[in-house]
Formats: structure tokens, sequence, C-alpha cells
């Protein structure tokens, strides 16, 4: 989860909306992928973006379907630890879908990052590979992120 100190706070909440609260930074000391998800809202006169940062994959279905009245568009991004993309350093990559089920090799629940560039990740740290699932659901797909969600 992302966390911050009092001492990074910034006068600046007020400005947003009532109750809300800014920060100079916010630390990530986990090492799990989390997601950087940009939305273009409209309320039928001026469409304004907004971008939103999430660690659990349900959250970016859960905004979908709250704010599916005035969701025109969303892009999500994956941003990747080195140990789950291969690499030395953090990656952020646009993602496809975002898949969940149950491993069908560990019996354990997973979530299959499809990226737009073909690759796939997932959260399951013991395999390289990516597994067959069972018990699939679509959590996320950019193709239909604006009209509703898919079981499989």
């Amino acid at each position: 989860m992302f966390y911050t100190y009092d001492n990074a706070e910034t006068p600046m909440g007020a400005w947003f909306e009532k109750g809300s609260r800014s920060w100079r930074f916010i630390e990530w000391s986990l090492n799990i992928p989390w997601f950087w998800v940009t939305i273009v809202l409209s309320d039928g006169e001026a469409s304004w973006t907004d971008t939103l940062m999430f660690y659990l994959p349900q959250d970016i279905a859960d905004l979908i379907e709250q704010r599916a009245n005035n969701l025109k568009a969303i892009d999500v991004q994956l941003v990747s630890p080195p140990r789950m993309n291969g690499t030395t350093k953090w990656s952020m990559e646009p993602l496809a879908e975002i898949v969940s089920g149950i491993a069908l090799e560990t019996s354990r629940p997973v979530h299959v990052y499809k990226c737009v560039n073909g690759k796939s990740y997932m959260d399951e740290d013991e395999v390289d590979a990516v597994l067959e699932l069972k018990n699939q659901r679509i959590i996320f797909s950019a193709s239909m992120a604006v009209g509703g969600h898919d079981e499989r």
C-alpha cells in the first residue's frame, strides 16, 4: 500500500474537493506490482482527466463500475517490480487485460497481467511462466473498460 508522513502533507487539499488532502510524496516499500490509472470523465458539457494509483486489481474494476455514468476512457499501466519483469528496475507498461483465477499448478489465487506489447506477468512468486487458470474472471480489459465487465 502507499503511505506517507504528516510532514509530507501540503495545504493544497483545500483547493480540490472538501475533505481531500495532498502530499508532496508517498512511499511504496513493497515488492509487488501497482497500477497507474488515467481516466477521462465527462459531465456532458466538459471533460477532464484524473490519474489514480492502485495496488489492488479489484479497485480498478470498482472504479469502472462507480464511474460508469461519466467515464469516457481509461488507461491502466502496470508498474512491475524487477523480480516480476525480469530486469533490475521497476517498469511501467500499458495493460490490455487483468485476469484473476486459480492456478492449476498451485491451487492458489493469482492475477495475470497481459500487456499491450504482448508480454504477460503474474503475481505468483514461485513460477517463471504464466500458468493455466481455472475459474477465470476478467478484472479489467482495455477493449471493454467503458462498457462493462466480462466473465469467462
